[in-house]
């Protein structure tokens, strides 16, 4: 075969993948793009003259005998027996953690009443706590601290993921227990910064100077690193739907979002989709309007369409 034809065979088979791909991503769902939801569970506690039972949507009872209601956290929840022994089940009313395997087992909650995916269980003999996940798998345990007195766990952003910080580092873990990212402490004074003012779905973590923006839909980078201070300042979306060789599929959501420094350098970087689109500095006061971004200036407002082309008009 000539080099020629071998040239144009490797062109067709590239263009045919490619054309693959994209079929391929066309047809994908939610999940096989990874995005993570959380289970809602079908299944209710009611109260009954021995306390309280798990029951479906048929009014059929799935467990009864129960001290108290659990709170159910992506289909799985905390119960207590008339005993006074801890267990976890699902929403079919199914044990995953047995009654009396753990002396206790308290679900982590806030001020606010809203229950966590994560519990703080204690092993009786010998004497242990740890933290287990939603389905009570065993999310952390240290040996060597079995109080865990060097560990908190904050959950943010309706229960959508946690930080656990330990001795050495803090770790970012969505509402499954998974840990999607893990910065190492560099001294005692190492700290943390979350944000998500802007974007449901989106959060910027700020970990020793450095900024990663964070999907909380795929729990995945989206955007960064990048050195320096930044958060979230302006978020769009759109809506259209896919077409590809004449046939609609579906719709989909483009994303426009303003990621400014938080250190007065003025510094912007306009991303479409999660790429850059364009970058700013010296731009005060960053507001996002109908994809028009606006700068404050020697104390005028300029504006730039989503190209970064300076366009006339209030915007605001």
């Amino acid at each position: 075969m000539s080099k020629v034809k071998k040239t144009i065979l490797i062109i067709i088979v590239l263009i045919a993948l490619g054309l693959s791909g994209m079929i391929f991503s066309f047809l994908l769902t939610d999940e096989e793009r990874g995005v993570k939801k959380m289970i809602e569970a079908d299944s209710t506690f009611e109260r009954t003259e021995q306390g309280y039972a798990l029951k479906d949507a048929q009014g059929n009872v799935l467990i009864d005998n129960l001290a108290s209601p659990g709170f159910f956290c992506n289909g799985f929840a905390k119960v207590r027996n008339n005993n006074g022994e801890h267990g976890i089940i699902n929403s079919k009313g199914e044990m995953l953690v047995e009654f009396g395997k753990y002396k206790y087992i308290f679900q982590y909650s806030n001020w606010g009443g809203v229950h966590y995916c994560f519990y703080d269980a204690t092993i009786e003999n010998p004497y242990q706590s740890v933290i287990l996940k939603y389905n009570g798998e065993i999310l952390y345990k240290d040996d060597e601290d079995i109080f865990l007195d060097n560990v908190k766990l904050k959950t943010y952003y309706d229960n959508r993921f946690a930080v656990l910080e330990t001795k050495d580092s803090f770790r970012l873990i969505d509402f499954t227990g998974e840990t999607f990212e893990t910065f190492k402490k560099s001294s005692e004074d190492s700290s943390i910064t979350i944000d998500r003012e802007e974007a449901k779905d989106y959060i910027s973590v700020t970990f020793e100077d450095t900024t990663i923006i964070y999907s909380l839909k795929t729990f995945k980078p989206y955007f960064g690193p990048i050195k320096g201070t930044y958060k979230i300042e302006g978020f769009n979306t759109t809506r259209e739907t896919e077409i590809l060789f004449g046939i609609e599929g579906k719709e989909k959501t483009h994303e426009y979002m303003i990621v400014g420094d938080q250190e007065d350098s003025g510094s912007v970087y306009y991303l479409y989709d999660g790429k850059v689109r364009f970058e700013k500095d010296n731009c005060k006061l960053p507001l996002l309007r109908n994809r028009v971004l606006s700068c404050t200036t020697n104390s005028n407002r300029v504006y730039y369409d989503e190209y970064g082309k300076m366009v006339d008009g209030d915007n605001s």
